[in-house]
């Protein structure tokens, strides 16, 4: 019938887990409204590499809750994976907005700028509704280097971050000139996706993963070569690289032409496979035609477990 979802399973469901699984499709945004999926064993671990809901939440209102926890609860009984993200978490076309930070701590100051740090992260993760993923952690050749991942549901939610008491502690920290150098901050819109298979999963915060960002600015004759390159390279990351945690990007608020990634791997062993696959070959290829108006800027680190309760 017009307007209705016909879901089949191979797996022996209850009827509660049966409508968790039609949420999780809804909120995966698959084909349109009428199509039928057939979903068999096979295909379920597929489901792990993109955005969608945990099955047999406690409360289907609040699907995305468990990123603002301790990493519980991003398992269901199945023993998948999802990720902490559901359809209609973002701005228009789910995209994240999203900012990196690179702050220079004085090392005398480091133990107080930890507990600050992470009580800002803390706050944000479990009082702000607007907030995705806040993480951080320290650059791996550089001592005292931080590097910070935010992504938000949208620009308003991080205003909503700016006006926080948390936040306001963290401005205090810094106006105690307990940086070397003023912290650097970019911000984006994350680019949408080109399909399902290839949505946002963004890292479990109580897991410590091996990050990387990534600036890089294009010669606008090579804008649109490049998108399709840096396309290909994501799709074959998110779908071929078991590895492989998150791959996103999106173009600078201010700079045309400049792009800003962010990467997470399941330790350095990921990002290590991740530059022996055939579509990074093929990237490295078209980064050798000279596409950049400057060389790349890249940050390595990784990220520190985040303990809600602490």
């Amino acid at each position: 019938k017009r307007g209705e979802f016909r879901v089949w399973s191979a797996v022996d469901m209850s009827s509660a887990d049966q409508v968790a699984m039609l949420t999780c499709l809804l909120a995966l945004a698959f084909p349109t409204v009428g199509s039928a999926f057939q979903l068999l064993p096979s295909t379920l671990p597929r489901l792990g590499r993109v955005s969608c809901p945990t099955f047999g939440a406690a409360s289907l209102n609040r699907l995305s809750s468990h990123q603002r926890g301790n990493g519980k609860g991003v398992r269901d009984k199945f023993g998948i994976k999802f990720a902490v993200r559901m359809a209609g978490d973002a701005v228009a076309n789910n995209a994240l907005y999203c900012l990196h930070v690179c702050l220079r701590v004085k090392p005398e100051r480091r133990d107080e700028f930890l507990v600050t740090i992470e009580a800002n992260q803390r706050g944000t993760m479990t009082t702000e509704p607007l907030a995705v993923s806040y993480l951080f952690g320290e650059d791996e050749s550089t001592p005292n280097t931080f590097h910070l991942y935010e992504a938000y549901k949208s620009r308003e939610g991080f205003e909503a971050h700016t006006k926080a008491p948390h936040f306001a502690a963290w401005e205090k920290f810094v106006a105690t000139e307990s940086l070397s150098a003023a912290p650097e901050v970019t911000f984006y819109t994350e680019a949408v996706a080109d399909s399902a298979s290839t949505a946002t999963r963004l890292p479990e915060l109580a897991v410590p993963h091996y990050c990387l960002g990534v600036c890089l600015c294009v010669k606008p004759e090579r804008r649109e070569e490049f998108l399709e390159c840096i396309q290909a390279n994501q799709r074959g990351t998110c779908t071929s690289e078991p590895l492989a945690v998150t791959y996103l990007y999106g173009e600078d608020e201010s700079i045309p032409n400049k792009f800003h990634f962010f990467e997470a791997y399941q330790g350095r062993a990921g990002f290590e496979a991740h530059t022996k696959a055939p579509h990074f070959k093929v990237w490295e290829e078209f980064v050798a035609t000279e596409p950049l108006s400057a060389p790349p800027l890249l940050s390595f680190y990784t990220s520190r477990p985040f303990a809600p309760g602490v």
